[in-house]
């Protein structure tokens, strides 16, 4: 949610108090600065409802083929907007909550050594000879 909002009806009914109590000062550039700075928060909050398949898998970077073969498995929602296959935005709440878990784990493991890397790598490879 963005700060915009999180504003409530309040909020934005005092901001504009505030913008008319300026005016009335004949502090009109104070007053207009506000204003702007209300409407760019106002449209940075509007969040298209739908997504491209090219834009999903920007998002959450995977090819548009990956997000069409995740909607044909129902692994995500998507809906067929004429020609198009578009994915709700309300679909990427559990991504981004993933993507948060994942950074915070990531967080708390060091990176590994360039050695100890090879190394568990090259035990992999043996096993796959024995297989």
């Amino acid at each position: 949610m963005s700060a915009f909002e999180a504003m409530t009806d309040s909020s934005v009914a005092r901001v504009r108090s505030i913008v008319r109590e300026l005016r009335e000062q004949g502090r009109d550039e104070d007053a207009q600065a506000i204003r702007d700075l209300l409407g760019v928060a106002g449209q940075q909050s509007e969040i298209p409802k739908y997504l491209t398949t090219t834009q999903a898998g920007k998002r959450l970077g995977v090819s548009r083929q990956t997000i069409l073969n995740w909607v044909q498995k129902r692994m995500l929602p998507g809906v067929r907007i004429g020609k198009r296959t578009m994915i709700p935005t309300s679909a990427f709440k559990g991504f981004e909550r993933l993507e948060q878990t994942f950074d915070h784990m990531d967080a708390e493991v060091y990176p590994l050594e360039k050695s100890k890397l090879v190394e568990i790598v090259s035990e992999g490879r043996e096993t796959w000879k024995t297989e």
